[in-house]
């Protein structure tokens, strides 16, 4: 896993059969789960020293002799097979400064080859530590090390199986380890009795968990797991040789169930005391009952996802089959355009506060119920929303839930049950009606067909008239791109209505454009949106606050088909999209500079507001950065290179603005920019032209936090990723 991008060699690794305890997207999950729930993460008590530990491997110091040993390990999958041939044990200890580990492994013949730091240690016999302090399943810490004392350590943002990648140029700051054999290492000849191993961790170096990092307050409780990994050897020659096509033991404290340890909801319990751990009793977890819960949602939908493409929008469609009648009550989902929420409320005794909540992820939080908190806001106009979610059909609960969620507080308190199941009815026959259905996915659908408004204008009830008026014009049409250009070329000339500056005010509804009969670029391009949504065609409204030539501003439309392309309301360039006259003004906008960038509306909430030069003040209508789609075009790659995109995300898997360079053996700087962050569409990365197969550094960050990898360009459907620190808030 050793890589900048650790995709790229987990792949290679699998390919030549090297990965232990490792496995990916299973070819079905609920049958792991199976196997998974019915074990109980084993538990610890880490008791506090105040006496010095002396990390050498010895474990004898009289701080350890007060520390109690785990359970002795068994095998990864648990019960179902065989006791372990060799004898292994841990204890923990903590202060102040560190976070104390020891571990005892039997073993007659004691032997260890690899001597790189971040090498793949498990392909030795190894001991290894895996550590989610914040108990989610996500931002998690492994360390593995052999007999020579040879340390692998990385960081995870996420499970492999949820589109995790390992930080492995990521360290343990200040951390010190040591070994001791008991016996000779890597000598045939004699009988050993096995190896120790003694490690300390500073709280500082937990710097990418969610809790602070600093020392645990007593009765906290991380989730941690060990693992040992052991190798069947012959004696060749007088020297240890692997036997060949045997696969290797894998040995754990608190078992998993199955072959693969990055399954954090399966990983032991330590609950921290200041007191002896003799005299403390373990508290086990109230909230697993619910956890577990949580995790059949999420087991259930990874199965479902794989048979559908897509998540089940309503636990009736997960069949879950018998559950626990006190828990299952207020087990809910919420579908979102990411792909759902499962929550359910927490027991009495739970140390959290509100429900607690599953994503498609495997991401598990205590977070405030959205849907309820939707329904909060909606004050008096509440009673109208719960009608709709009690009248809307099963299958069309995600689109209506989609847009509660989304709405803005205006129509939180004024749409009608009514309004609502309309519009909803007839967006989704509109879609499922169109050619082009299969071509749409589901979040486009929600957020580009779904939805009866585009900005701030007055929300009217245009769909059914629409639907009636322009569906035949497009009757014939094969695809979306084919419908939106007819459309764009025959709806003005239909409803009478043309471009003047003379119209009644810049933001009308469709309904007012026709009404006057004049409209600017903004009620051009509203009209011939809601056009196309009604018979099925995903669109949004797009524009820049100023020209960068300062000729003022300008609005205009993007059309959905494998992919966005645009084309100016009223403005039509025969069948063809991605034509109009402001492409040379487009091209010259500047992404980082509000005044000059590119915005497309996003009806599904994002962190960046649509800049509206009519009404400043307006925040509610989302947006995202479309800007380089726009500069980069009619650009083809150089004879000989490919397009090369690149993403940093943080330690919580969100896109961050990360200084770039890429520098080629010469020591050129071949390519300079920043990433991407959640201001920019989710397929819009920072890139550029590279030549495939040569060797490049890649220089991240600035200043203290900078750092190089080393990569060869490929052909791939996705950006490279970096995992990077998230900056300080308040910062720039």
């Amino acid at each position: 896993m050793r890589s900048f991008q650790p995709t790229i060699l987990r792949l290679s690794l699998v390919a030549v059969g090297i990965l232990c305890g490792m496995r990916f997207a299973s070819a079905n999950e609920l049958e792991d789960w199976q196997r998974m729930q019915p074990i109980t993460p084993r538990g610890y008590v880490c008791g506090y020293t105040a006496e010095p530990v002396q990390i050498d491997g010895r474990l004898d110091e009289q701080a350890w002799e007060a520390a109690p040993w785990t359970a002795d390990f068994v095998d990864i999958e648990g019960s179902a097979k065989p006791r372990p041939k060799y004898r292994t044990r841990a204890k923990l200890l903590w202060d102040n400064e560190n976070l104390y580990l020891g571990a005892e492994l039997e073993e007659p013949h004691v032997s260890a080859t690899i001597k790189d730091h971040d090498a793949v240690i498990f392909q030795d016999n190894d001991f290894e530590v895996f550590l989610n302090p914040d108990g989610n399943n996500h931002n998690y810490y492994e360390l593995e090390l052999n007999a020579l004392n040879t340390t692998w350590d990385l960081f995870l943002n996420r499970p492999y199986k949820d589109g995790g990648t390992a930080d492995n140029a990521w360290e343990f700051a200040g951390m010190k380890t040591a070994v001791h054999v008991a016996g000779t290492l890597n000598d045939p000849r004699d009988q050993d009795h096995g190896w120790t191993v003694e490690i300390a961790i500073p709280w500082r170096a937990f710097s990418r968990s969610v809790r602070p990092a600093t020392p645990p307050q007593a009765g906290d409780a991380w989730r941690l797991d060990f693992s040992r990994v052991e190798w069947q050897y012959d004696v060749v020659e007088g020297k240890y040789r692997k036997v060949p096509n045997q696969p290797e033991n894998n040995w754990v404290w608190s078992p998993q169930g199955i072959i693969d340890m990055h399954r954090p909801e399966r990983w032991g319990y330590v609950q921290f005391t200041k007191r002896a751990a003799k005299d403390v009793a373990f508290v086990p977890d109230p909230t697993l009952p619910s956890r577990d819960l949580l995790m059949e949602v999420y087991h259930h939908q990874k199965d479902y996802f794989a048979a559908h493409q897509k998540y089940a929008g309503s636990l009736a469609e997960l069949h879950l089959g018998p559950l626990d009648a006190s828990l299952s009550k207020s087990l809910r989902l919420t579908p979102t355009a990411e792909g759902y929420l499962a929550q359910v409320d927490l027991p009495s005794g739970a140390k959290e506060k509100g429900p607690l909540t599953v994503r498609q992820d495997s991401l598990v939080s205590a977070e405030p119920d959205p849907l309820a908190e939707a329904l909060k806001r909606a004050g008096k106009n509440r009673p109208e929303l719960e009608q709709a979610l009690a009248k809307a059909p099963a299958d069309q609960q995600p689109g209506l839930r989609f847009l509660i969620l989304n709405m803005p507080d205006r129509d939180l308190h004024d749409l009608s049950a009514a309004y609502l199941l309309e519009n909803l009815k007839l967006a989704y026959q509109a879609w499922n009606e169109s050619p082009w259905k299969k071509d749409i996915p589901e979040a486009i659908f929600f957020n580009d067909i779904l939805p009866y408004a585009n900005i701030n204008e007055r929300r009217d009830d245009w769909r059914k008239e629409f639907y009636e008026k322009f569906h035949p014009l497009v009757k014939d049409a094969k695809t979306a791109a084919q419908a939106g250009a007819i459309l764009n070329q025959k709806v003005f000339p239909l409803v009478k209505v043309k471009y003047s500056t003379q119209r009644p005010k810049a933001d009308q509804s469709a309904t007012e454009s026709i009404k006057a009969g004049l409209a600017s670029c903004t009620g051009l391009s509203v009209l011939l949106i809601d056009a196309c949504r009604s018979v099925g065609v995903p669109a949004r409204f797009v524009g820049t606050p100023l020209w960068t030539d300062n000729s003022g501003n300008h609005s205009w439309v993007e059309i959905w088909d494998h992919g966005w392309h645009f084309t100016g309301a009223a403005e039509p360039t025969g069948d063809k999209l991605d034509e109009a006259w402001f492409v040379n003004r487009a091209s010259t906008a500047k992404r980082d500079d509000a005044r000059n960038a590119i915005y497309a509306v996003s009806f599904r909430k994002t962190p960046l507001a649509f800049p509206f030069v009519w009404d400043p003040d307006i925040k509610y209508v989302s947006a995202v950065n479309v800007t380089d789609r726009y500069v980069g075009r009619g650009k083809k790659p150089p004879e000989g290179m490919i397009e090369v995109a690149f993403k940093t995300v943080d330690a919580q898997g969100r896109r961050q603005a990360t200084p770039l360079k890429i520098i080629d053996d010469a020591g050129h700087v071949a390519f300079a920019g920043t990433t991407n962050d959640e201001r920019f569409d989710a397929n819009d990365h920072l890139s550029t032209y590279l030549l495939p197969g040569q060797r490049y550094q890649v220089e991240l960050g600035s200043g203290t936090a900078k750092r190089n990898e080393t990569f060869k360009p490929e052909r791939r459907d996705g950006p490279y990723t970096w995992t990077v620190d998230a900056p300080a808030k308040g910062s720039k």
